[in-house]
């Protein structure tokens, strides 16, 4: 309560000088919003101490701002939203989508997961009295064809470098502990990105990290279908540990091999990609035992990029920006990030179409309404995590309008994904692809099937070469 009121009287310190801040291209949207920001690129360049740069609107920006609908409408959702990022991380997420020739939508999310992971428990915030680490737990979700392992990986690789560090010295230490005949506490190992595939491990390597790191799985089953393997209560034991961990609250953890210890109050990042039919075999006993971990994870359905595809070439600066933007965010000072009024008055907003949609939901009967309204529900945990992760990364101790509404449209592409996730899972009936969808998929992995051949074994007739040439061509 102490730290709560302390950090609110910085706040309205900060705010009589607000006008006085540096400011900066925040970035123009496609909304045509030309608000400003001072960015954390710039911010350690100027000043490396914690003096915040706050976003100052102009009346323009500000009216266009508020003549917005909320919610965004589900068409503005089908991709995630990148206009409220600032320029430099919107310039390196369209390079690797360009390097890859992938959808933007997967190293966007990658990119926010890795900022997460990055800054940890250093910093939290504090909105209605309840504080919050910035995590977020997306799952990718493609096709072999989409692309998703080196867009992903090319924003989680510059953590090795911190890592290799790490080994260096826990090596160290643990040869002098092994001098002086394991006296004292042993040495730890942290890092930063985990990469376990069993509870047992991974749960270990968090307590040993104080609770900060991000569990970073290229295919999500690897460690699923390990779930429960070294726990003495099995599954649901892990089931319970993962649920401790994503409410942030401090957990016991008991294991075969390696005893009791605590995990303290957890701030852990998720990410991983998988396929949807290993997505489907994985998720759907959890959402039919209705234990409340479904509405935990945020899956992100991408598909395959239209065009030519390119050769991966990624600019050597792409690589460096990204790389100093990781070296800013793993030192910057502890804080703590309250929100300005008018970011509350969004906020609220944001929340009573929320609760409106959960009543909503409820309205119905089902499994389905009942786990959307969950959904609905639960949307309040990303938006105060999220919006964790994007004050810091505009280099703010407070949180402003414009990163409020930012971060509701982010809340609102994740849960708006998860509705889909269930309906998916729940009524797969209603999901069936199409024909021209069944066709594209087999042109792209066998581009040479001969069109007549295709059209007699199907009995299709003239009518159906025509179509399947339209198909192939992509005219249709």
């Amino acid at each position: 309560m102490e730290e709560t009121k302390k950090a609110t009287h910085e706040a309205a310190e900060l705010e009589k000088n607000y006008d006085a801040n540096i400011v900066q291209n925040f970035g123009t949207g496609k909304h045509g919003v030309e608000n400003v920001t001072q960015g954390i690129f710039e911010a350690t360049k100027v000043n490396k101490s914690r003096t915040p740069f706050m976003a100052v609107i102009n009346g323009k920006a500000a009216k266009e701002r508020d003549s917005l609908d909320f919610p965004p409408s589900s068409e503005d959702l089908k991709e995630f939203p990148l206009w409220g990022l600032p320029q430099e991380l919107q310039d390196i997420i369209n390079d690797v989508a360009d390097g890859y020739w992938c959808n933007p939508t997967i190293p966007a999310v990658a990119a926010l997961a890795a900022v997460c992971a990055a800054i940890g428990k250093k910093a939290k915030s504090i909105i209605d009295n309840y504080p919050n680490y910035p995590t977020i737990w997306p799952i990718v979700i493609g096709l072999k064809s989409v692309g998703k392992t080196s867009p992903s990986y090319f924003f989680f690789e510059t953590f090795e470098k911190y890592d290799d560090e790490e080994e260096e010295r826990y090596n160290d230490e643990l040869a002098e502990w092994m001098k002086i005949k394991k006296q004292g506490p042993a040495p730890k190992f942290r890092q930063r990105i985990i990469q376990s595939v069993t509870d047992e491990a991974f749960l270990k390597q968090l307590a040993d990290n104080n609770g900060e790191g991000c569990l970073y799985l290229d295919e999500f089953a690897t460690m699923a279908g390990n779930w429960g393997r070294y726990s003495k209560s099995g599954n649901e034991q892990m089931l319970g540990h993962l649920e401790s961990i994503y409410s942030q609250i401090t957990t016991k953890v008991t294991t075969m091999g390696r005893g009791t210890f605590r995990i303290k109050k957890p701030a852990c990042t998720l990410f991983a990609t998988t396929q949807p039919r290993t997505y489907e075999r994985i998720m759907k006993p959890l959402l039919l035992n209705d234990d409340g971990l479904f509405e935990r994870f945020s899956p992100v359905y991408v598909y395959r990029r239209k065009g030519k595809k390119r050769k991966s070439i990624i600019k050597p600066e792409t690589k460096k920006n990204w790389d100093r933007l990781v070296e800013r965010l793993l030192h910057i000072d502890d804080i703590v990030i309250v929100e300005r009024s008018e970011a509350t008055t969004w906020r609220e907003k944001a929340e009573e179409y929320w609760a409106e949609m959960e009543d909503a939901a409820l309205d119905s009967e089902g499994q389905l309404a009942e786990t959307e309204a969950a959904l609905w529900h639960k949307a309040t945990y990303t938006l105060y995590r999220t919006v964790a992760a994007l004050a810091v990364l505009n280099g703010d101790r407070t949180i402003t309008a414009p990163v409020m509404r930012y971060a509701t449209e982010i809340t609102q592409f994740f849960v708006q994904q998860q509705i889909s996730a269930a309906v998916k899972l729940l009524r797969p009936e209603e999901n069936t692809p199409n024909k021209t969808e069944t066709m594209r998929y087999l042109f792209y992995h066998y581009p040479s099937a001969v069109i007549s051949r295709l059209a007699d074994a199907l009995k299709l007739g003239e009518s159906g070469r025509v179509w399947l040439t339209n198909v192939k061509n992509g005219r249709k």
